[in-house]
């Protein structure tokens, strides 16, 4: 009687170890999927301008991203088609946190460029305006030269005042997390 008793009690709690096995796997599977979903829906947004909210999101993931050492791959073509292989916990993190992958790599080297351009082109006026003072030939020429480079320099309007707006924030997450 013990022993069916005692064989009873097993049967019920292996049946509900088992039990709850598979809800937990179904749980983590729903919630990796929604994730997955969540990142297809901003997949469809996604253009060659950064938003407030991408760059406002990187700025907040970037140096979690970096303090937890994840890996980066070396070989970044950021292609539309191919998609860039990355380890099981870099992923894991990435879903996690419902960002893409090749899309926050993006985000980190646009914004780099962007800080690079912007500087050169306020550079190159500044230099323009300094010369525009002077009135010897030299000078005017060289003021023409700078004002052509900068104008040369062509930025988004919209993308470039979100990035001011946030420039020293910037400069600083990319000089700590380079």
């Amino acid at each position: 009687m013990v022993k069916d008793d005692l064989r009873s009690l097993m049967i019920w709690v292996i049946s509900v170890v088992v039990v709850l096995q598979a809800v937990q796997c179904n749980l983590s599977d729903s919630i990796w999927q929604q994730n997955k979903n969540i990142i297809s829906e901003k997949q469809k947004y996604y253009a060659e301008t950064l938003t407030a909210d991408e760059i406002d999101e990187f700025i907040r993931y970037w140096p979690v991203y970096n303090q937890l050492g994840l890996s980066e791959p070396n070989d970044i073509s950021l292609s539309v088609n191919k998609k860039t292989q990355i380890d099981w916990k870099t992923k894991i993190w990435f879903i996690y946190h419902k960002l893409d992958f090749e899309r926050f790599m993006y985000i980190r080297l646009r914004l780099k460029e962007l800080l690079l351009e912007i500087d050169k082109k306020q550079q190159a006026q500044a230099v323009a305006e300094q010369l525009s003072h002077n009135k010897d030939e030299l000078s005017k020429e060289m003021m023409i030269k700078h004002q052509n480079y900068a104008d040369a320099i062509k930025l988004d309007p919209a993308e470039t005042e979100i990035i001011k707006q946030r420039e020293d924030e910037l400069k600083q997450l990319f000089k700590l997390y380079p």
